[in-house]
């Protein structure tokens, strides 16, 4: 239960900082969450880095800060009805609140059957969590102030947003339980292009050079941070025990020997 109420406050921190900001700031500055999955997994999954990782995690925080520099250089003084900086933050709390819902993730699936389970109670509190914020929002009665000749847009715009959402929460645990919580982070880097070019093409904003330098920036650490894999514990588990059954063949071919 207490996943599920996580997971609905990261929705509603991050949709509320796409209102307050630019959508490629949202994108690139939630990418504070690749740090934060570090931290946590190191702290609480007991995941060994060694110093390479660091480095690239580092890389990867000034392109976050590249971020606020592009938010700073559009709005400063423009007069316009957005808070960037307050935009700014929500989405770093958004980041940090996504890396910890991918950790406990993590932690949560151990073998390939927990993941079934995860899905079926994630769509199932889900659903309930969802329908009672709606109801102390308000959200609801906001149905009424629709205008009709925007009924199918809307609708549509909700299949879309749920099918989507639908894929992601499909595939995101089996590629945590695959690859890990730090991996699915750095991949989420990508979408800064996107967000880009999404900027560009539907709400008129003006092609910046930050935006693909922050890219570049955060795929160089990604490059780096993927060099050398991290050490879990159950690889260490496993290593231990693959030496314990090598010891105990080549002790059983020495008692045959004998």
């Amino acid at each position: 239960m207490h996943y599920h109420i996580h997971s609905e406050l990261i929705n509603f921190v991050v949709i509320y900082a796409y209102a307050l900001t630019s959508l490629t700031s949202v994108s690139i500055i939630s990418d504070i969450a690749i740090p934060s999955a570090v931290l946590l997994s190191v702290c609480f999954l007991k995941v060994k880095y060694s110093s390479i990782h660091f480095v690239a995690i580092a890389i990867i925080c000034v392109g976050v800060i590249i971020g606020f520099v592009n938010d700073f250089k559009i709005y400063a003084g423009s007069g316009a009805g957005k808070e960037p900086l307050a935009g700014d933050f929500l989405a770093l709390l958004g980041g940090f609140l996504y890396a910890t819902e991918n950790v406990l993730q993590e932690h949560f699936i151990r073998k390939p059957a927990d993941i079934w389970n995860f899905l079926g109670f994630i769509g199932m509190f889900g659903m309930i969590i969802t329908f009672i914020e709606s109801i102390c929002l308000g959200e609801l009665s906001q149905l009424k102030n629709v205008n009709k000749d925007d009924t199918g847009k809307i609708i549509a715009n909700f299949l879309g947003m749920a099918a989507v959402e639908f894929v992601v929460y499909s595939v995101i645990p089996f590629y945590v339980s695959r690859s890990g919580a730090t991996l699915l982070n750095l991949s989420d880097t990508t979408t800064i292009i996107w967000s880009m070019l999404f900027d560009c093409l539907l709400y008129n904003q003006k092609f910046r050079w930050l935006p693909p330098l922050a890219f570049v920036i955060e795929v160089t650490g990604i490059m780096i941070f993927s060099m050398k894999k991290p050490v879990k514990p159950s690889d260490e588990n496993t290593e231990v025990v693959e030496v314990m059954m090598e010891e105990t063949k080549i002790k059983e071919s020495c008692d045959k020997v004998e």
